[in-house]
């Protein structure tokens, strides 16, 4: 069931962790340049979009996102993106994915928060109207971001409330994303008190560029997934933590090598975590910045981690299990699973 040329196909169902500004399908890309009057060949947007070979950390990689938002500033824009990215998604067979973005960072064309939510619903519509047979179903998160200036802090206060008025109707959590190393996680205790009050779910990016402290804190702010977490297994009591509360981490390999918190594949913890006794998912983080699929996620870690078909299915497993989305869809995704 399992393998496909090489590749675990069947386990690669269920992507938790991908930004949708990170992973604007090339082509759909070009066409916005094109639109927009930038006259950029193929090459070049891969040079602007996707992580150098020698990607110095975290901060350079959040760089490469520079000329995917400005290409997502108008609700033509924003709908194209959403269109190509399922389209990507459903080629490539993913059956459940929960694409996040931060809306308060595509508002610099005049949009409200709200109008660039609704131009990425209507983006997904699109490509349900031409798929209807698609066995893909997504659901936004809404991502907030690091920073300390007011303006932002507003606008994040501004997501949070569009989670909540869209919860169930195409959004199902929010999340914490940005420099973390420079932002710390405890900072935005307000922000996620008030997700609380209004009972969005949530996920937090924590445990990346920051250590296992910033897990914690996000544990304590209530996260019901953490982003990354890799860095937890630098502190016994995380672990615990995490395990007694039951969060999955949202792992993405390639994206934490590109950012250097290990510097090869075969330094990925993928064993420490799994004898650890926590909770994995494999995720892409950003399928066009960090040039990856789903696939090819599972495929590194079979090939240069140990990881077999059994534990591969118990992460896909996982991933059903830790969707924001309601019982149904865990239903459904266990089913196609164990199958």
């Amino acid at each position: 069931m399992f393998l496909v040329g090489g590749a675990m196909s069947s386990c690669a169902l269920i992507d938790l962790h991908v930004h949708l500004d990170g992973s604007i399908p090339l082509p759909a890309a070009a066409q916005l340049a094109a639109d927009a009057g930038l006259d950029f060949s193929l090459a070049e947007l891969k040079e602007k979009m996707q992580v150098p070979a020698h990607c110095q950390d975290l901060n350079q990689y959040l760089a490469t996102f520079e000329l995917p938002l400005k290409l997502m500033q108008s609700a033509q824009g924003i709908r194209a993106v959403a269109k190509a990215f399922h389209e990507q998604l459903d080629a490539e067979g993913i059956l459940y994915a929960e694409p996040r973005f931060a809306p308060g960072s595509l508002t610099a064309g005049g949009l409200s928060q709200q109008e660039v939510l609704e131009a990425a619903l209507a983006g997904r519509a699109d490509f349900y109207a031409e798929h209807p047979q698609s066995e893909l179903h997504t659901a936004y998160i809404i991502c907030a971001m690091r920073g300390t200036d007011e303006a932002l802090k507003h606008k994040n206060e501004e997501s949070i409330d569009l989670a909540a008025a869209y919860l169930g109707n195409g959004v199902v959590a929010a999340d914490l994303a940005g420099a973390e190393a420079l932002f710390a996680t405890e900072n935005f205790s307000s922000l996620f008190a008030e997700a609380q009050r209004k009972d969005v779910p949530f996920t937090i990016h924590a445990g990346e560029a920051a250590g296992p402290e910033s897990i914690k804190t996000a544990l304590r702010l209530g996260a019901q997934r953490i982003g990354h977490g890799v860095r937890s297994l630098e502190d016994t009591g995380v672990i615990q933590d995490l395990k007694a509360a039951n969060v999955a981490l949202e792992i993405c390999p390639t994206s934490n090598l590109q950012t250097h918190i290990f510097e090869s594949i075969e330094r990925f913890p993928l064993e420490q975590l799994l004898d650890a006794g926590l909770t994995i998912t494999i995720n892409t983080d950003n399928m066009t910045v960090s040039n990856t699929t789903l696939s090819r996620e599972f495929e590194l870690l079979q090939q240069h981690c140990g990881l077999d078909k059994n534990t591969a299915r118990e992460l896909a497993e996982n991933a059903a299990r830790a969707v924001f989305s309601d019982s149904s869809e865990k239903d459904r995704l266990l089913a196609y699973l164990r199958q």
